[in-house]
């Protein structure tokens, strides 16, 4: 019987890289519109509490009577 080292044998100093995968987002949209004689367009506070739960600004239309807002963020 031959005696076995009592310590580890050092390994060598490999390092895997994972795969990249890229996955195409899948986006969420939201529109909101304001009327505007009878309401006032999105204030600063309103914008940022969008921006805050994910919400990107991507278009702004305007018609003779109503502001429309398009929204979007990467879906779940």
């Amino acid at each position: 019987m031959r005696n076995v080292a009592q310590y580890p044998v050092p390994q060598p100093d490999i390092h895997v890289r994972p795969p990249l995968v890229h996955m195409e987002p899948r986006w969420q949209y939201k529109y909101v519109t304001r009327d505007r004689f009878h309401e006032q367009a999105l204030g600063e506070d309103e914008l940022n509490t969008l921006g805050s739960q994910g919400w990107e600004l991507v278009g702004l239309f305007s018609d003779a009577c109503v502001l429309h807002y398009y929204f979007k963020r990467v879906g779940e």
